[in-house]
């Protein structure tokens, strides 16, 4: 006969770590250049036919 597996205990706090990040306002201190942009945006297209 098989043991039924203790039930999984939800933790007291069930809140996203995601859920109490503000908007962040302001200016950029060091925006990237498009050159910088299209050059991680090759890599993730890359990276993402690597993995799939």
């Amino acid at each position: 006969m098989r043991k039924a597996l203790p039930e999984a205990r939800i933790p007291a706090n069930d809140r996203s770590p995601y859920e109490d990040r503000k908007a962040q306002t302001g200016t950029v201190d060091n925006p990237i250049s498009l050159d910088e942009l299209a050059a991680l945006d090759a890599d993730n297209k890359r990276l993402k036919r690597l993995l799939g």
